[in-house]
């Protein structure tokens, strides 16, 4: 299966979780969850593919910020808010994968790989980072 049938297949899931949440659908909004791991597999195959990771960076941080005025006007009715959208989350996995493969490139011990992630878990679990899935997302990627 190709990454365009994966993103079809993400974009669709997302759509139904999105339509469940309008109308209270429950069955949408299960089928919806699978965009979010599959949107996650997207991104760890795209840091493995690129040629330049921090541009890969910097876009989908550019998304993360046009994304957060829609998605705190929805969510909160404020214009911006501390919570940070789905874009934020998969940015935080993508430097997450970033900062393991290059601990794991640089031969630091396989225990030490772990660190990140468990600060970074620690930190959407006592709150200092709020965004979407939180500590969920962090356990996938």
């Amino acid at each position: 299966m190709s990454a365009m049938t994966l993103k079809i297949i993400a974009c669709i899931s997302m759509l139904l979780d999105h339509v469940g949440l309008a109308f209270d659908i429950s069955i949408l909004r299960i089928i919806g969850r699978l965009s979010f791991p599959l949107y996650l597999f997207l991104i760890y195959n795209g840091y493995k593919h690129t040629s330049n990771k921090f541009f890969y960076a910097v876009r989908l941080a550019v998304f993360a910020l046009i994304s957060q005025v829609p998605f705190s006007l929805f969510t909160t009715g404020k214009v911006f808010t501390l919570s940070g959208n789905v874009f934020v989350t998969l940015l935080i996995c993508l430097i997450l994968i970033w900062i393991t493969d290059s601990m794991i490139k640089h031969r630091v011990a396989k225990w030490a790989s772990f660190i990140p992630t468990a600060v970074l878990y620690s930190a959407y679990h006592f709150g200092f980072i709020v965004s979407d899935y939180g500590t969920k997302a962090v356990l996938m990627s």
